[in-house]
């Protein structure tokens, strides 16, 4: 039945008619017709139960046409759809595909990025609203409170980590919004398969095990993410994480008072002396806190929430912010999916062979801690440390400012 619909390249028609209807009938009976032609248009358009999706997708398009191909067919359904877009913000790669796509065919489009990638990520003309912002962090939190759903195309680091995030946030009962993978010639198998394996194995509940929704193209995906009904046994309610970040931002201007001065500033943010762990408003502080205080990180096996954390700063040493170490325990191939991943990710362009070494993986905490230690980093990213830690002292220093407003 849906193959028959007439889909309508318009989103409004201007009729132009007098005030009059003429002597004759057929007049009448036309203006008639013509009322009912587009009530028909108006009603053979597939409703959507969403407003906006937010895709992520990376800066490269990839070695192989089908991946631009999938880009430039999810922009056409969400433009059949009627459907907003909400991505990362940049002109080129799959993001600059799709959000053209969506512009051209008359769809809102929403560009979140952060200040230190404008360089990189947009190059000649943006299209639609962009809106900068200070970190990647606020850029994620941004790009998912804006949308209704979540589809991920092909991509390399940064894409798995956006899309690991709000399936965390998912299992966690943060949102109940619909996650959608992409899955164009099957480049995700890999990471699926690695899922398969983590649920096994008990580190992801069965009952989650199909929080990802995933579909060989736009159209089937799309429907699949119509249909989805999200079934949470997670440990934080929507409600109640609401609630703690109304209360984090009201404690937060009188941490800003108690941190003016230098000597305050240290003194706050000294928790080696305390006896306990510090607590912190919500996952994205939890994760910057744990990185600050590290040296080196080392993933031992587990679900989406460790694959996430992992894939985090890999893609911030990916970045450039970071020089640390990453290191894969992969006790008795437990990661050898995610690893066969990141061998595709290389091969078909969407992760530099530069870059294919960033996570050190070893079978054993021996052998692994002895990788850490003699590890080099190559960088070759877009962001500079210096820049990176510069702009997040400008944010800090204009985030009093609008907490006063």
């Amino acid at each position: 039945m849906e193959e028959n619909i007439v889909k309508s390249r318009f989103k409004r028609v201007c009729v132009f008619c007098g005030s009059r209807t003429g002597k004759r009938t057929c007049y009448s009976d036309a203006a008639l017709e013509l009322g009912q032609e587009l009530r028909e248009m108006e009603e053979n358009i597939v409703k959507s139960r969403f407003k906006r999706v937010c895709v992520f997708c990376g800066s490269r398009t990839g070695k192989r046409t089908c991946y631009s191909d999938a880009a430039l067919e999810l922009g056409q359904e969400l433009v059949s759809r009627r459907l907003d877009l909400v991505y990362g913000g940049g002109s080129v790669g799959l993001m600059g595909l799709v959000s053209k796509q969506v512009h051209r065919g008359g769809g809102h489009v929403i560009g979140i990025i952060p200040k230190f990638l404008m360089d990189k990520e947009i190059t000649g003309e943006t299209v639609g609203e962009v809106r900068i912002v200070a970190d990647m962090h606020q850029r994620k939190a941004e790009m998912a409170r804006y949308s209704d759903c979540f589809i991920a195309l092909p991509g390399g680091y940064g894409t798995l980590e956006e899309l690991l995030e709000v399936v965390t946030w998912s299992q966690l009962g943060i949102h109940d919004k619909p996650v959608g993978l992409l899955n164009v010639d099957g480049y995700y198998n890999s990471l699926l398969s690695f899922i398969n394996t983590a649920v096994e194995d008990g580190f992801i509940k069965p009952s989650q095990h199909n929080i990802i929704v995933s579909a060989p193209n736009a159209k089937e995906l799309i429907q699949k993410l119509e249909e989805y009904e999200p079934v949470h046994d997670g440990v934080v309610a929507k409600a109640k994480w609401e609630a703690e970040q109304t209360e984090f931002k009201a404690s937060l201007q009188t941490d800003i008072a108690q941190c003016k001065s230098i000597q305050g500033r240290r003194q706050a943010l000294t928790w080696g002396a305390m006896d306990h762990a510090p607590l912190v408003a919500d996952m994205h502080q939890r994760k910057a806190e744990m990185a600050r205080y590290s040296d080196c990180f080392i993933a031992l096996p587990g679900g989406y929430g460790t694959l996430e954390e992992l894939l985090e700063v890999v893609t911030w040493s990916q970045l450039g912010i970071h020089d640390k170490p990453v290191g894969l325990l992969n006790v008795d191939g437990y990661y050898n999916s995610l690893l066969s991943f990141i061998n595709t990710a290389v091969e078909d362009g969407f992760i530099k062979p530069s870059q294919h070494n960033i996570i050190v993986s070893a079978p054993n905490a021996k052998e692994l801690i002895q990788k850490l230690e003699e590890y080099e980093p190559v960088h070759d990213g877009v962001v500079a440390k210096a820049k990176w830690e510069a702009e997040q002292t400008e944010f800090k220093a204009s985030l009093q400012t609008d907490i006063a407003r």
